[in-house]
Protein backbone atom coordinates (compact mmCIF):
# COMPACT_ATOMS: atom_id res chain seq x y z
CA UNK A 1 0.00 0.00 0.00
CA UNK A 2 1.17 3.51 -0.75
CA UNK A 3 0.23 6.31 1.62
CA UNK A 4 0.47 9.88 0.40
CA UNK A 5 0.03 12.48 3.12
CA UNK A 6 -0.20 16.24 2.87
CA UNK A 7 -1.88 19.01 0.94
CA UNK A 8 0.93 20.10 -1.38
CA UNK A 9 0.44 21.84 -4.71
CA UNK A 10 0.35 18.56 -6.69
CA UNK A 11 -2.17 16.77 -4.47
CA UNK A 12 -5.20 17.41 -6.69
CA UNK A 13 -3.31 16.17 -9.75
CA UNK A 14 -2.20 13.00 -7.90
CA UNK A 15 -5.69 12.32 -6.53
CA UNK A 16 -7.18 12.76 -9.99
CA UNK A 17 -4.59 10.48 -11.59
CA UNK A 18 -4.19 7.82 -8.88
CA UNK A 19 -7.11 8.24 -6.46
CA UNK A 20 -9.04 5.29 -7.86
CA UNK A 21 -6.22 2.79 -7.32
CA UNK A 22 -6.94 0.33 -4.50
CA UNK A 23 -3.34 0.36 -3.20
CA UNK A 24 -2.94 4.16 -2.96
CA UNK A 25 -4.42 6.12 -0.07
CA UNK A 26 -4.38 9.88 0.39
CA UNK A 27 -4.48 11.57 3.77
CA UNK A 28 -4.77 15.28 4.48
CA UNK A 29 -2.04 17.06 6.39
CA UNK A 30 -1.95 15.45 9.83
CA UNK A 31 -1.64 17.23 13.17
CA UNK A 32 1.86 17.50 14.62
CA UNK A 33 1.09 15.07 17.44
CA UNK A 34 0.56 12.31 14.83
CA UNK A 35 3.85 12.95 12.97
CA UNK A 36 5.96 10.30 14.74
CA UNK A 37 3.26 7.68 14.31
CA UNK A 38 2.91 8.55 10.63
CA UNK A 39 6.67 8.47 9.97
CA UNK A 40 6.97 5.11 11.72
CA UNK A 41 4.39 3.56 9.37
CA UNK A 42 6.71 3.69 6.37
CA UNK A 43 8.62 0.77 4.92
CA UNK A 44 10.45 3.33 2.80
CA UNK A 45 10.52 7.12 2.95
CA UNK A 46 10.88 8.87 -0.40
CA UNK A 47 12.21 12.42 -0.48
CA UNK A 48 11.73 13.78 -4.00
CA UNK A 49 13.69 16.88 -4.99
CA UNK A 50 13.56 19.01 -8.09
CA UNK A 51 16.85 19.46 -9.86
CA UNK A 52 18.47 22.62 -8.51
CA UNK A 53 16.50 22.67 -5.25
CA UNK A 54 18.81 20.47 -3.17
CA UNK A 55 21.04 23.35 -2.09
CA UNK A 56 18.19 25.81 -1.55
CA UNK A 57 16.35 24.13 1.31
CA UNK A 58 16.67 21.02 3.44
CA UNK A 59 13.41 19.03 3.36
CA UNK A 60 11.53 19.93 6.53
CA UNK A 61 10.60 16.36 7.45
CA UNK A 62 14.12 14.96 6.91
CA UNK A 63 15.09 14.96 10.60
CA UNK A 64 11.94 13.09 11.57
CA UNK A 65 12.33 10.71 8.65
CA UNK A 66 15.88 9.85 9.69
CA UNK A 67 14.85 9.55 13.34
CA UNK A 68 12.17 7.01 12.38
CA UNK A 69 14.93 4.54 11.57
CA UNK A 70 13.19 3.58 8.34
CA UNK A 71 15.01 3.36 5.00
CA UNK A 72 15.19 6.58 2.99
CA UNK A 73 15.30 7.11 -0.76
CA UNK A 74 16.22 10.65 -1.78
CA UNK A 75 16.58 12.41 -5.12
CA UNK A 76 19.69 14.59 -5.06
CA UNK A 77 22.37 15.35 -7.61
CA UNK A 78 25.98 14.49 -6.87
CA UNK A 79 27.87 17.52 -5.61
CA UNK A 80 24.90 19.06 -3.79
CA UNK A 81 24.85 19.48 -0.03
CA UNK A 82 21.85 17.15 0.28
CA UNK A 83 23.75 14.46 -1.64
CA UNK A 84 26.84 14.83 0.56
CA UNK A 85 24.69 14.76 3.69
CA UNK A 86 22.83 11.57 2.76
CA UNK A 87 25.05 9.60 0.38
CA UNK A 88 26.05 7.07 3.07
CA UNK A 89 22.74 6.91 4.93
CA UNK A 90 20.15 6.76 2.16
CA UNK A 91 19.59 5.37 -1.27
CA UNK A 92 20.32 8.36 -3.50
CA UNK A 93 19.23 8.76 -7.12
CA UNK A 94 19.62 11.79 -9.39
CA UNK A 95 16.99 14.51 -9.04
CA UNK A 96 14.39 14.46 -11.78
CA UNK A 97 15.31 10.95 -12.96
CA UNK A 98 12.00 9.10 -12.80
CA UNK A 99 13.43 5.85 -14.16
CA UNK A 100 16.14 5.76 -11.47
CA UNK A 101 13.53 6.53 -8.80
CA UNK A 102 11.26 3.68 -9.96
CA UNK A 103 14.21 1.27 -10.11
CA UNK A 104 15.39 2.25 -6.62
CA UNK A 105 11.89 1.73 -5.21
CA UNK A 106 11.80 -1.75 -6.77
CA UNK A 107 15.23 -2.56 -5.37
CA UNK A 108 14.27 -1.29 -1.91
CA UNK A 109 11.16 -3.49 -1.93
CA UNK A 110 13.11 -6.65 -2.77
CA UNK A 111 16.31 -6.14 -0.76
CA UNK A 112 15.31 -5.83 2.88
CA UNK A 113 18.86 -6.45 4.09
CA UNK A 114 19.96 -3.18 2.50
CA UNK A 115 16.94 -1.43 3.95
CA UNK A 116 17.90 -2.59 7.45
CA UNK A 117 21.49 -1.45 6.93
CA UNK A 118 20.47 1.97 5.66
CA UNK A 119 17.93 2.49 8.42
CA UNK A 120 20.50 1.63 11.12
CA UNK A 121 23.05 3.99 9.59
CA UNK A 122 20.46 6.75 9.14
CA UNK A 123 19.36 6.47 12.76
CA UNK A 124 22.94 6.75 14.04
CA UNK A 125 23.75 9.53 11.59
CA UNK A 126 20.70 11.58 12.59
CA UNK A 127 21.54 11.31 16.27
CA UNK A 128 25.31 11.73 16.04
CA UNK A 129 25.81 14.15 13.15
CA UNK A 130 22.73 15.92 11.81
CA UNK A 131 21.26 17.07 15.12
CA UNK A 132 24.57 18.39 16.54
CA UNK A 133 25.30 20.17 13.24
CA UNK A 134 21.85 21.77 13.33
CA UNK A 135 22.39 22.82 16.95
CA UNK A 136 25.72 24.43 16.07
CA UNK A 137 24.19 26.24 13.11
CA UNK A 138 21.32 27.65 15.16
CA UNK A 139 23.54 28.89 17.97
CA UNK A 140 26.23 30.30 15.70
CA UNK A 141 23.61 32.27 13.72
CA UNK A 142 21.97 33.46 16.93
CA UNK A 143 25.30 34.72 18.22
CA UNK A 144 26.02 36.44 14.91
CA UNK A 145 22.65 38.17 14.97
CA UNK A 146 23.17 39.26 18.55
CA UNK A 147 26.58 40.66 17.68
CA UNK A 148 25.25 42.57 14.68
CA UNK A 149 22.30 44.10 16.57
Amino acid sequence: MTLVQGDGPLKNQFVKQYGGKPNIHFLPLQPEDKLCELLNLADLHIVPQDRGAADLVLPSKLGGILASGRPVLVQADEGTELYRLLEHVALVVPAGNVEALVEAISIAQTQNHDAERYSAIANLFARDQILPAFHDLVFSEKQQRTTVV
